[in-house]
Protein backbone atom coordinates (compact mmCIF):
# COMPACT_ATOMS: atom_id res chain seq x y z
CA UNK A 1 0.00 0.00 0.00
CA UNK A 2 3.19 2.05 0.97
CA UNK A 3 3.85 1.66 -2.64
CA UNK A 4 0.98 2.82 -4.36
CA UNK A 5 0.68 5.67 -2.41
CA UNK A 6 3.92 7.13 -3.25
CA UNK A 7 2.88 6.28 -6.93
CA UNK A 8 -0.13 8.03 -6.74
CA UNK A 9 1.64 11.39 -5.26
CA UNK A 10 4.18 10.94 -7.64
CA UNK A 11 2.12 11.08 -10.66
CA UNK A 12 0.36 14.35 -8.93
CA UNK A 13 -2.70 12.60 -8.96
CA UNK A 14 -5.73 14.08 -6.42
CA UNK A 15 -8.66 12.01 -7.61
CA UNK A 16 -7.54 8.57 -6.32
CA UNK A 17 -8.70 6.51 -3.00
CA UNK A 18 -6.76 3.63 -2.23
CA UNK A 19 -8.62 0.74 -0.52
CA UNK A 20 -7.57 -2.88 0.75
CA UNK A 21 -9.52 -5.50 1.61
CA UNK A 22 -10.21 -9.16 0.81
CA UNK A 23 -11.67 -9.55 -2.55
CA UNK A 24 -13.89 -12.12 -1.85
CA UNK A 25 -15.43 -9.38 0.99
CA UNK A 26 -15.96 -6.37 -0.34
CA UNK A 27 -17.39 -3.57 1.38
CA UNK A 28 -19.28 -2.58 -1.47
CA UNK A 29 -22.89 -3.20 -2.82
CA UNK A 30 -23.29 -5.75 -6.12
CA UNK A 31 -23.56 -2.65 -9.05
CA UNK A 32 -21.62 -0.34 -7.27
CA UNK A 33 -19.14 0.35 -10.43
CA UNK A 34 -19.60 0.35 -13.81
CA UNK A 35 -16.60 -0.78 -14.86
CA UNK A 36 -13.89 -3.46 -13.26
CA UNK A 37 -10.51 -3.71 -14.50
CA UNK A 38 -8.33 -6.99 -12.98
CA UNK A 39 -5.14 -7.25 -14.00
CA UNK A 40 -1.93 -9.46 -12.32
CA UNK A 41 -4.52 -10.93 -9.71
CA UNK A 42 -6.30 -13.85 -11.03
CA UNK A 43 -2.86 -16.14 -11.57
CA UNK A 44 -2.60 -15.21 -7.44
CA UNK A 45 -5.93 -16.69 -6.76
CA UNK A 46 -7.47 -20.33 -5.30
CA UNK A 47 -10.30 -19.34 -6.35
CA UNK A 48 -10.48 -17.49 -9.66
CA UNK A 49 -13.84 -17.92 -10.85
CA UNK A 50 -15.48 -16.85 -7.89
CA UNK A 51 -13.36 -13.66 -8.35
CA UNK A 52 -14.52 -13.51 -11.51
CA UNK A 53 -18.18 -14.14 -11.37
CA UNK A 54 -17.74 -10.72 -9.34
CA UNK A 55 -16.70 -8.98 -12.29
CA UNK A 56 -18.94 -10.89 -14.68
CA UNK A 57 -22.02 -9.68 -12.20
CA UNK A 58 -20.97 -5.85 -12.17
CA UNK A 59 -20.74 -5.51 -15.73
CA UNK A 60 -24.40 -7.30 -16.14
CA UNK A 61 -25.14 -4.74 -13.83
CA UNK A 62 -24.30 -2.24 -16.32
CA UNK A 63 -26.24 -3.50 -19.01
CA UNK A 64 -22.92 -5.73 -20.35
CA UNK A 65 -21.58 -9.41 -21.08
CA UNK A 66 -18.49 -10.14 -20.23
CA UNK A 67 -19.42 -13.85 -21.58
CA UNK A 68 -20.38 -12.56 -24.69
CA UNK A 69 -17.21 -14.57 -26.54
CA UNK A 70 -18.47 -17.61 -25.37
CA UNK A 71 -21.90 -17.43 -26.91
CA UNK A 72 -20.73 -16.24 -30.36
CA UNK A 73 -20.95 -20.17 -31.44
CA UNK A 74 -24.72 -20.77 -30.48
CA UNK A 75 -25.72 -17.11 -31.52
CA UNK A 76 -24.33 -18.19 -34.54
CA UNK A 77 -26.44 -21.28 -34.92
CA UNK A 78 -29.54 -19.87 -33.74
CA UNK A 79 -29.58 -17.03 -36.42
CA UNK A 80 -29.43 -20.10 -38.88
CA UNK A 81 -25.90 -20.68 -39.60
CA UNK A 82 -24.14 -23.40 -41.15
CA UNK A 83 -20.90 -24.27 -40.53
CA UNK A 84 -20.42 -22.10 -37.66
CA UNK A 85 -16.55 -22.08 -36.49
CA UNK A 86 -15.44 -19.45 -34.02
CA UNK A 87 -11.71 -18.84 -32.74
CA UNK A 88 -10.13 -16.52 -30.44
CA UNK A 89 -8.40 -13.52 -31.65
CA UNK A 90 -5.53 -11.33 -30.42
CA UNK A 91 -4.28 -7.94 -31.35
CA UNK A 92 -0.73 -7.41 -29.37
CA UNK A 93 0.06 -3.82 -29.64
CA UNK A 94 3.25 -2.01 -28.63
CA UNK A 95 5.96 0.47 -30.42
CA UNK A 96 7.42 -1.85 -32.60
CA UNK A 97 4.70 -2.16 -34.13
CA UNK A 98 3.87 2.16 -35.32
CA UNK A 99 1.62 0.83 -37.90
CA UNK A 100 -0.82 -1.06 -35.24
CA UNK A 101 -0.33 1.64 -32.78
CA UNK A 102 -2.00 4.21 -34.72
CA UNK A 103 -4.47 1.70 -37.01
CA UNK A 104 -5.65 0.06 -34.54
CA UNK A 105 -5.01 1.22 -30.46
CA UNK A 106 -5.61 4.78 -31.87
CA UNK A 107 -7.53 4.79 -34.73
CA UNK A 108 -9.63 2.30 -34.11
CA UNK A 109 -10.19 1.01 -30.65
CA UNK A 110 -9.63 4.13 -28.92
CA UNK A 111 -11.89 6.30 -31.59
CA UNK A 112 -14.62 3.71 -30.55
CA UNK A 113 -14.44 4.35 -27.09
CA UNK A 114 -14.68 7.86 -27.40
CA UNK A 115 -17.29 7.80 -29.69
CA UNK A 116 -19.64 6.20 -27.25
CA UNK A 117 -18.82 9.08 -24.43
CA UNK A 118 -21.95 10.50 -24.63
CA UNK A 119 -24.50 7.71 -24.64
CA UNK A 120 -22.05 6.33 -21.87
CA UNK A 121 -22.48 9.58 -19.59
CA UNK A 122 -26.09 10.03 -20.41
CA UNK A 123 -27.07 6.89 -19.68
CA UNK A 124 -25.54 7.20 -16.12
CA UNK A 125 -22.97 4.75 -16.66
CA UNK A 126 -19.87 6.95 -16.27
CA UNK A 127 -19.58 10.58 -15.40
CA UNK A 128 -17.21 12.98 -17.83
CA UNK A 129 -14.42 13.00 -16.18
CA UNK A 130 -14.01 9.11 -15.21
CA UNK A 131 -14.85 8.75 -18.80
CA UNK A 132 -12.49 11.00 -19.85
CA UNK A 133 -9.62 9.76 -17.89
CA UNK A 134 -10.40 6.53 -19.36
CA UNK A 135 -9.71 7.64 -22.59
CA UNK A 136 -6.40 9.52 -21.46
CA UNK A 137 -5.22 5.87 -20.22
CA UNK A 138 -5.71 4.39 -23.48
CA UNK A 139 -4.21 7.22 -25.31
CA UNK A 140 -1.10 6.31 -22.81
CA UNK A 141 -1.06 2.43 -24.68
CA UNK A 142 0.34 4.71 -27.40
CA UNK A 143 3.41 6.00 -26.25
CA UNK A 144 6.51 4.62 -27.05
CA UNK A 145 6.45 2.63 -23.49
CA UNK A 146 2.96 1.46 -24.20
CA UNK A 147 1.29 -1.59 -24.59
CA UNK A 148 -2.04 -2.44 -25.56
CA UNK A 149 -3.34 -6.26 -26.03
CA UNK A 150 -6.78 -6.95 -26.71
CA UNK A 151 -8.72 -10.85 -27.23
CA UNK A 152 -11.49 -11.48 -29.23
CA UNK A 153 -13.67 -13.45 -30.72
CA UNK A 154 -13.83 -14.34 -34.45
CA UNK A 155 -16.95 -16.32 -35.58
CA UNK A 156 -17.91 -17.09 -39.08
CA UNK A 157 -21.17 -18.49 -40.27
CA UNK A 158 -22.73 -19.65 -43.94
CA UNK A 159 -26.22 -18.67 -44.63
CA UNK A 160 -27.73 -21.83 -45.94
CA UNK A 161 -29.14 -21.22 -49.19
CA UNK A 162 -32.91 -20.21 -49.25
CA UNK A 163 -35.62 -22.87 -50.64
Amino acid sequence: MDEARRRVAEAGLTNVELRQGDLFALPFAAASFDHVFVCFVLEHLARPTEALATQVDLQRAAGGNALIGRQVYPLLVAAGLDAVHVSPRMVYVDASRPDLVDGFTRRTFTAMIEGVRQPAVAAGLSNPDAFDAGVRDLHRTTGPDGVFCYTFFKGIGVRPPRR
